[in-house]
């Protein structure tokens, strides 16, 4: 899939200097770009237009969002999947340890979309919802990261995920490529809920 894409880093707006051990988002610093008060705050990466594809690479405790468009359409190929009739999991809140889904359409028209689970892989997953597809452990993440919600972008109708949410991971590694491919996610905003304690 690497191929799909013309990658350029994502700025931010403000440059804040990190300190050994601090965990960051490119060249910012959690700590210092985040309220500490309430102790948990949101942080939204947010494209330019629904066709834009988030890239997301771990480097230690470093965050590297990258955006590129897609050579893709991604409405069309969930169109696709739903005529095939094939890998079609239709719900509107599903709660398990570990969720595996490959090339699948996941989700129901008209409805929001909550999944739980400790590990939630997807595969070049398309997704129907209303407005907001909503990740969250099942009991308490290691990492800081403690929820994902996925805001579906005006134009875009079937957002597609590839990667996996590892909510027993610390850190930024709650973010798992698979092996091979990028960790990416198209056609949203990707807000995060921060628990600023464990920073």
């Amino acid at each position: 899939m690497r191929n799909l894409f013309r990658f350029c880093i994502m700025g931010f707006g403000f440059l804040v200097a990190v300190e050994a051990g601090e965990y960051s988002i490119n060249e910012a610093s959690l700590k210092r770009i985040l309220p500490t008060s309430p102790i948990l705050q949101s942080l939204t990466l947010s494209p330019d237009s629904d066709d834009t594809a988030f890239v997301l690479t771990v480097k230690g405790r470093t965050l590297q969002p990258l955006w590129g468009k897609l050579d893709l359409d991604i409405n069309d190929l969930a169109k696709q999947k739903k005529e095939s009739q094939r890998g079609i999991v239709i719900t509107e809140h599903l709660a398990i340890n570990i969720y595996n889904d490959k090339y699948g359409l996941v989700g129901q028209e008209g409805s929001n979309l909550t999944l739980k689970g400790n590990l939630l892989s997807f595969e070049q997953t398309s997704f129907v919802y209303k407005d907001t597809l909503t990740l969250q452990p099942l009991g308490e993440p290691k990492s800081f990261v403690r929820e994902i919600i996925l805001r579906k972008l005006p134009g875009c109708d079937y957002p597609l995920i590839q990667g996996k949410f590892d909510f027993t991971q610390k850190g930024w590694d709650v973010f798992s490529p698979l092996p091979g491919m990028d960790f990416m996610a198209i056609g949203v905003a990707l807000e995060m809920v921060i628990d600023t304690s464990r920073l």
